[in-house]
């Protein structure tokens, strides 16, 4: 389509569940995030690390609908290529006759700065009101930074700590432990062993969810979790 009006005519859509629909939506979104990249690089505001003393880029990864940029530069430029590489972003949508939800929880921005001039960002993102404006070709919008993201039941921060998480994971723990326990646990006919299976089962789940993205734990982070797990067996 390529933003030309007119050009498909939808008469129907696939019915939910049905596994067509992701592979449309795949092949669909395949194409236009290859034009994003194309075109980050060809703006010259792609992100690189260097493994081994060779420059490797950084690319996008997506999950289903849900896509995260890794932007990488240094403090005192991070904050305008953040601005570019969205407006970027907003352009290969728009080319595609898509537009990009930029309200609280879906589109943001999570920013860790280190080292010289990171005071002066954390001062210029507050004085904006924890905002960065974008400007493209057809107006601009205002990029909210936040200190964490929810995605899937995970809280990510952009120091790639998962201490918040597992606290978030903790209290869940708890909380239905709780919550069950007049039911299940405080229930003298309710074997040991069927008390454990539901233990490991319903809360061991709901506060692991997701562990298996968590990098090496801190020793406080590994602490709270030890203590709760032992507290509730």
């Amino acid at each position: 389509q390529d933003g030309l009006p007119n050009v498909i005519r939808v008469n129907s859509g696939s019915s939910a569940g049905v596994p067509l629909a992701d592979l449309l939506y795949s092949l669909a979104m395949a194409r236009v995030l290859t034009n994003v990249r194309d075109a980050i690089e060809g703006e010259n505001v792609a992100s690189y690390i260097s493994l081994n003393g060779a420059q490797q880029v950084v690319h996008d990864a997506s999950f289903v609908d849900d896509v995260v940029m890794p932007i990488i530069d240094d403090a005192c430029n991070i904050v305008n290529k953040v601005s570019k590489v969205c407006s970027v972003v907003i352009s290969v949508f728009t080319m595609f006759s898509l537009s990009i939800n930029f309200s609280p929880g879906k589109t943001e921005v999570s920013i860790c700065v280190r080292g010289g001039g990171s005071k002066q960002v954390n001062r210029k993102l507050a004085i904006a009101g924890g905002t960065i404006e974008v400007v493209h070709k057809h107006g601009s919008v205002k990029l909210l930074t936040v200190s964490s993201y929810k995605h899937v039941g995970t809280v990510f921060s952009p120091d790639c700590r998962p201490d918040l998480d597992v606290a978030l994971k903790c209290g869940i723990m708890r909380q239905e432990c709780r919550r069950i326990n007049k039911h299940i646990f405080s229930q003298s006919g309710i074997s040991i062993r069927r008390k454990i299976q539901v233990l490991q089962t319903y809360i061991l789940s709901k506060g692991l969810f997701q562990s298996c993205t968590w990098p090496e734990l801190s020793p406080n982070a590994y602490k709270k979790l030890h203590i709760t797990i032992v507290k509730i067996y």
